[in-house]
């Protein structure tokens, strides 16, 4: 009999022990965060701005993130998500949106060995602000998992975001619908096919038409040793961002 109860003591503390060592690895691998970054800002209603979706995990490699993020659609609207830079390997589900229901959706896997650090780019999404108001970012239904081959998820905390739209005080531009400046007495018209973008920034050459296998060649002016984002984007497909600094005399190429 005490054979048996000594068999069962040690077995209890055995248990005990797995118990306890298993819940303090739990506890300890949930360390990881989903956030926005920037998460608040002011805009101008017809502005666009991206925000990026980060992930940090210090304490143990990741590999899986998943999340659905809604947005106040009456005041931003999704104009495309960017995959470009991120620590996404592979998309389970292809990032997606719908402006109707002010919802993004995401799920995407990094490979061996997993993403472990600070500020881990998953998605960055353009947002065009639409009205007057304060547009709110969450995320919900998130997860991401541990690269321990279990799927642990050790998402511990998600960061939401707010930024406040304005009404501009200039008139809004449309690239489709070129500025025509006002003419004066005695003055000849000087507008040309080419739109006005936002201050400080010009195209002054573009071409009228180009086939396959053609190269775009962009010329435009802006400030001296400016970095210049054009984002070019075919029907139905994601848009591609091109970066260039502008030379001294502010014009590039």
């Amino acid at each position: 009999m005490k054979i048996k109860n000594s068999k069962l003591i040690l077995r209890f503390a055995l248990l005990s022990c797995i118990l306890v060592f298993a819940f303090c690895i739990i506890q300890t691998a949930e360390a990881a965060t989903l956030y926005f970054s920037p998460s608040s800002g002011s805009y101008n209603a017809n502005q666009t701005f991206q925000v990026n979706v980060l992930v940090s995990s210090a304490d143990q490699p990741v590999n899986a993130y998943s999340g659905t993020i809604s947005f106040t659609q009456q005041n931003i609207e999704v104009v495309s998500i960017l995959q470009t830079g991120s620590i996404v390997n592979f998309w389970a589900q292809n990032p997606s949106f719908s402006n109707a229901d002010g919802r993004i959706n995401f799920e995407g896997v990094t490979f061996n060995p997993g993403f472990q650090g600070q500020g881990g780019r998953v998605i960055t999404i353009t947002f065009k602000a639409k009205a007057a108001g304060t547009a709110v970012l969450t995320l919900t239904e998130s997860a991401v998992l541990a690269a321990d081959g279990l799927g642990t998820n050790v998402l511990k905390t998600t960061s939401g975001a707010e930024y406040n739209i304005t009404l501009s005080t200039a008139p809004p531009t449309s690239p489709s619908s070129p500025v025509i400046p006002e003419e004066k007495p005695g003055q000849e018209s000087t507008s040309t096919e080419t739109p006005i973008l936002p201050p400080d920034v010009r195209i002054t050459k573009i071409p009228s038409d180009i086939r396959i296998g053609d190269i775009l060649i962009l010329e435009g002016e802006t400030e001296p040793e400016t970095i210049i984002r054009i984002y070019i984007q075919k029907l139905g497909e994601e848009a591609v961002l091109k970066k260039m600094t502008s030379d001294s005399e502010g014009k590039f190429v």
